[in-house]
């Protein structure tokens, strides 16, 4: 296990705070990030806030960390779009999709558990003759479907780490050793700039995989080192491999990687991997979340001041989150205390003023908003 940020030895600095506002600030979020939080935080139509989750599974596939964590008498919440074929508040990339994602954040206990494991289709080598990402070049071919969902993703993926450090809880985000989404730049900022962030490698099958499957995950909390449980013989490999997700061949005198069938089913968790998280989680001692720093604020301000004071800064368009902003404020659900009023239509007008939305985004965003006010 190792650092994965780069700097000096970590000194803890904890959110001291409970208000989610002031938190994000000390983090430096983006000032759009806190108004879409804001904007959950004041809808009707979503369960009151109050800590009621330990274990958020998201990106959960088939639920088998979901399950485990239950079986240990944890309150779980489970979320992907396969639970929930064609419904957009399943899906991740959609505004109704993000907005319940923050909704169950922010209803998270304090030290709670987040497990992150987004679609590593086009971060692996299979892909990468497709995707054309590379070291120097981890955005690839953006103009690819694929390509650019999976960008969006991992920008998402690391707006909400930022939010888990607002609320004092733990990220795990899992992806195949040879990813290369650690090269993305916004989850490059966030290892760099705001959140110390340790990297632990090891043998998915020692866990009780069907296939071997080197696998990496990035956390904030130091206790991740137990999930490497040590080298893989090659004796072992050979013997309890089951699948075989890619195959190697040779075509013009090069190399090739290509996916078999069986490369999907490796992205279902085995229980052992599971329960070791929950295993090194419960012995982690009083430790908390590693942060960088925290910017300084004027704790006797309001929420409302903090706000205000805040450049609009960069927006994060890659991330594509100021449609769930207009789409939250373009619903009747939105009840905005009237103290905030004249400030969250301030930045509302400053937004527009900001951003070109194009005509798919823009007739997709307003199909949204008209189905939710019909409900």
């Amino acid at each position: 296990m190792q650092l994965f940020s780069q700097g000096r030895r970590i000194t803890v600095i904890a959110m001291e705070s409970e208000s989610v506002v002031m938190n994000l600030a000390h983090l430096g979020a983006p000032k759009i990030l806190i108004a879409v939080v804001l904007g959950v935080m004041w809808s009707k139509n979503l369960p009151d806030i109050h800590p009621r989750f330990h274990f958020f599974d998201l990106f959960c596939g088939e639920a088998q960390a979901s399950r485990a964590a239950k079986a240990r008498g944890y309150s779980v919440a489970s979320f992907d779009k396969l639970r929930a074929l064609g419904q957009r508040t399943m899906d991740f990339c959609t505004p109704p999709g993000l907005l319940l994602t923050i909704h169950t954040i922010l209803c998270l206990h304090v030290q709670s558990i987040c497990l992150l494991g987004p679609c590593c289709a086009s971060w692996g080598v299979p892909a990468r003759g497709t995707s054309k990402r590379s070291y120097i070049n981890p955005y690839g071919a953006q103009e690819l479907g694929f390509v650019s969902d999976a960008n969006q993703t991992v920008a998402l993926a690391t707006l909400l780490c930022m939010l888990l450090l607002a609320r004092n809880c733990f990220y795990i985000l899992e992806q195949p050793s040879n990813t290369l989404l650690h090269r993305h730049p916004r989850w490059d900022y966030f290892c760099n700039h705001v959140s110390f962030v340790f990297r632990c490698a090891f043998w998915m099958l020692l866990h009780g995989s069907l296939s071997s499957k080197r696998t990496v995950c990035f956390s904030n909390g130091e206790w991740i080192q137990h999930l490497d449980l040590g080298t893989l013989s090659a004796a072992q490999r050979i013997s309890q491999t089951k699948i075989e997700p890619t195959r190697k061949y040779v075509r013009k005198g090069q190399q090739k990687f290509q996916g078999t069938s069986q490369l999907k089913s490796t992205g279902a968790y085995p229980p052992g991997f599971a329960h070791k998280i929950l295993d090194s989680y419960e012995s982690r001692g009083t430790v908390g979340c590693a942060l960088r720093f925290k910017r300084k604020i004027d704790v006797s301000k309001t929420d409302r001041q903090i706000f205000e004071e805040l450049d609009l800064g960069d927006l994060w368009l890659e991330s594509k989150l100021h449609l769930a902003w207009f789409y939250i404020h373009g619903n009747k659900y939105l009840a905005i205390p009237e103290s905030w009023r004249d400030t969250m239509e301030s930045f509302h007008r400053e937004l527009c003023a900001r951003v070109r939305i194009d005509e798919s985004d823009r007739q997709a965003l307003n199909q949204l908003i008209a189905e939710c006010n019909e409900l």
